[in-house]
């Protein structure tokens, strides 16, 4: 068992990292407390504020039980692939507890199950670091940092990272920048800057391609198609005709700033690609006619509506045949709308194949 962690955790969530009452670790574990003291002066998280003073201070009788079995249920979901409803049902239990509750319980579990090396790292994770990233998510990060364990923190700091960034990406993205010297190496990993820059997309799109720029300058990605993949995790992210305009207006100063960038090309070229398949198919057409008509100037619209003119599989054919004619663009067919009205027509008959007359 190591007691470290087990320890650390317990008496850092009944006294909020009060160095002063952990005397049985200080003689073994100074170096730990002082290298994981906070780098950021943010204060506890909203959650954490708002909700304390609903929450119990000590486990209810039977609540132990309770949490084992769902604890199991998360491994064995885990191991399937099929983690979401199993964690949903924990973290719902776990969030009536505060702090003190939950170092209780996991004192609780401990006593009453023995378990391998491999277990009680789960058990950390989904009863103890979990509950501490939804509640106040800087200090899990805290918590993870004073391990003595540097695989543990490596194993969940971008777990703890995205569910903070779910509720206040604004704050953990902070937190991130705020890091330095050996914080930063440990916590400013690919994946978590990756993350980082990815949420801050659809909040702060020109924070968010400044570090792509940074990424470029310091040699991270070497490879085109890095620079691509780039651009189409960029339209995966974004959701909603306002967040991709923030980006486009953003994305135009940026390749104004560095016109010769692989990254900003690369970037525009994923996100064009990707995009323009997702508009005509998946976007509801008002929708995706409103970000082309405020988000592209008459030539890109113009390119745009010849790539969408060859695509099979519009979402309402004729609409889009419409808006693609009123590009200037014209099909094979003399007229240039007939293509459109001919899949509108078959996919309106079912009975009916492609090669149906059109309507007069």
């Amino acid at each position: 068992m190591k007691l470290p962690i087990l320890i650390l955790i317990a008496a850092s969530v009944i006294g909020l990292i009060r160095h002063r009452e952990l005397t049985a670790l200080q003689s073994q574990n100074e170096h730990l407390l002082e290298a994981s003291s906070p780098s950021s002066s943010l204060p506890p998280s909203r959650t954490s504020r708002d909700s304390a003073s609903a929450l119990l201070s000590e486990p209810p009788d039977g609540l132990a039980s309770q949490v084992w079995v769902s604890f199991e249920l998360c491994l064995k979901s885990e191991a399937a692939g099929k983690l979401d409803t199993s964690l949903h049902e924990l973290d719902t239990t776990l969030a009536r507890l505060d702090h003190h509750a939950v170092a209780a319980l996991l004192r609780q579990l401990l006593a009453a199950h023995p378990m391998d090396e491999e277990q009680q790292r789960s058990l950390q994770y989904f009863v103890a670091i979990r509950h501490f990233a939804i509640m106040n998510p800087q200090e899990a990060m805290h918590l993870l940092a004073s391990s003595p364990d540097s695989s543990f923190l490596a194993e969940h700091a971008r777990s703890v990272f995205r569910l903070w960034t779910i509720k206040h990406p604004a704050e953990a993205i902070r937190w991130l920048d705020s890091l330095t010297g050996h914080d930063r190496e440990r916590f400013a990993t690919e994946d978590i800057t990756s993350d980082a820059t990815y949420t801050q997309l659809r909040f702060d799109p020109t924070g968010a391609l400044n570090r792509f720029l940074t990424f470029e300058a310091e040699g991270l990605y070497d490879h085109a198609e890095d620079y691509d993949g780039f651009g189409a995790w960029v339209e995966m992210t974004l959701r909603g005709t306002s967040e991709h305009l923030a980006f486009l207006t953003a994305f135009a100063a940026a390749e104004s700033r560095a016109p010769h960038s692989r990254v900003i090309g690369g970037i525009r070229k994923g996100y064009m690609h990707y995009m323009i398949g997702r508009l005509g198919e998946e976007w509801p057409f008002e929708d995706a006619t409103d970000l082309l008509d405020h988000g592209f100037n008459p030539a890109e619209r113009k390119d745009i509506a010849t790539q969408l003119a060859t695509h099979k599989n519009l979402s309402d054919p004729l609409r889009w045949g419409t808006w693609i004619a009123a590009q200037g663009v014209t099909t094979k067919s003399a007229d240039p709308l007939a293509r459109f009205a001919q899949e509108w027509h078959t996919s309106e008959s079912p009975g009916r194949t492609e090669d149906a007359p059109v309507p007069p």
